[in-house]
């Protein structure tokens, strides 16, 4: 979190003099090098940590972002969940603060704008902390949350709002409830989600005709998903509009967003919003 890449590469280093095989030395040695850009170096200790036993899928994901291997269809649920368990007490400080987030007041722009409407059953998708409540309660009769991550979903539940906290697998959460709600709303969670094809079908399912469905991705080029070397997945709008024709979506809205900062340079991204038919 300081960036002091190098001294945390010194201290790998030392570890593994002392132990040469252990495992998880390896994997974060690769962190510290990826983030120093020395990729050559971060594949070989990813490869070291895979080879004296780290999570085998952990390390897939990992050499994925730097391009080697097939590119997983979606993050490992644990490491997701670990990641943010970890990062929850200072989570909107960082994001909001140092990252200058902005994606969840562009997309209550958006809705706004595009199809504005009040008295709505609205899910929270990935709610977090719960940064989005206070913009989806000024509109919804009843807001309900759902995330991988109890520790987040505590700090959501302190900042009110919902009627209703989830600690689920989004896919799991999804399967069975039809028609449960007018609006799904999904702020920067898809970077952690490459093949969308599920959740498009199931928040289609679960959506009452007419609901509509906004959500963040960042900004993807060729592929349909990218994983990046910051071990988040982009997405290409032709990829979202394809996807979102494949499940029975209309497109209302597709725009670029400024999501947050990082290194001082602006990370694009899409908004979208979509429709279920009547």
């Amino acid at each position: 979190r300081l960036g002091a890449f190098e001294a945390a590469l010194d201290s790998y280093d030392h570890a593994l003099q002392l132990k040469p095989d252990h495992a998880l030395a390896h994997y974060h040695r690769g962190n510290a090098l990826r983030a120093m850009e020395r990729n050559d170096e971060a594949i070989a200790a990813y490869r070291a940590a895979l080879a004296h036993g780290d999570n085998p899928e952990t390390i897939a994901f990992a050499l994925a972002s730097l391009g080697v291997g097939e590119t997983p269809a979606v993050l490992p649920a644990e490491y997701v969940r670990s990641l943010f368990d970890q990062y929850a007490n200072h989570f909107d400080e960082h994001l909001v603060n140092v990252l200058d987030y902005q994606t969840p007041a562009y997309l209550d722009d958006m809705l706004r704008r595009v199809a504005p409407a009040t008295g709505l059953d609205t899910l929270d998708i990935g709610c977090g902390t719960g940064l989005c409540a206070p913009y989806l309660k000024a509109y919804s009769r009843r807001l309900d949350g759902v995330d991988l991550s109890q520790q987040m979903l505590d700090k959501a539940a302190e900042r009110g709002g919902y009627d209703e906290l989830a600690c689920a697998d989004l896919i799991t959460y999804l399967d069975g409830r039809a028609d449960r709600w007018d609006l799904a709303v999904a702020a920067d969670v898809f970077v952690y989600i490459g093949d969308l094809a599920p959740v498009f079908e199931r928040v289609r399912r679960a959506l009452r005709p007419g609901g509509r469905f906004c959500f963040s991705v960042e900004a993807g080029q060729d592929a349909d998903f990218t994983l990046l070397p910051t071990n988040r997945y982009a997405h290409s709008l032709a990829y979202l509009e394809r996807l979102a024709q494949a499940t029975g979506f209309e497109v209302l809205a597709a725009e670029p967003l400024a999501a947050r900062q990082e290194n001082g340079a602006a990370i694009t991204g899409h908004a979208v919003m979509l429709r279920r038919p009547n």
